[in-house]
C-alpha cells in the first residue's frame, strides 16, 4: 500500500540502515513535485521507535507530514 518501504519487516535490516535509506531518498527528492506514502510497520519495536527520527528527516527536507485522510482528500 506505500511506495516507500524500508523493508522495516526484514530483520536484517538495522535501525541504521533504514535511517540510511530515509536520509538519501529524502534530500534527493523535490518536495514540491514528489510525494510518498510511506510503509511502516508497528510489529517491530526498533522501527516504530525510529518514527520521530524519520518524520525529522521528512520535514527537514521540507517535506509536510499528513494523514492519510487529508493525502487522499
Amino acid at each position: 500500500m506505500g511506495d516507500v518501504d524500508a523493508q522495516d519487516w526484514n530483520l536484517k535490516r538495522s535501525s541504521e540502515d533504514m535511517l540510511a535509506y530515509y536520509t538519501d531518498l529524502f534530500s534527493k527528492a523535490d518536495s514540491t513535485e514528489n510525494s510518498y506514502i510511506i510503509l511502516q510497520h508497528d510489529h517491530r519495536l526498533d522501527s516504530v521507535n525510529l518514527v520521530p527520527q524519520i518524520a525529522s528527516i521528512v520535514k527537514s527536507n521540507g517535506f509536510t507530514i499528513v494523514s492519510m485522510d487529508e493525502y487522499l482528500g
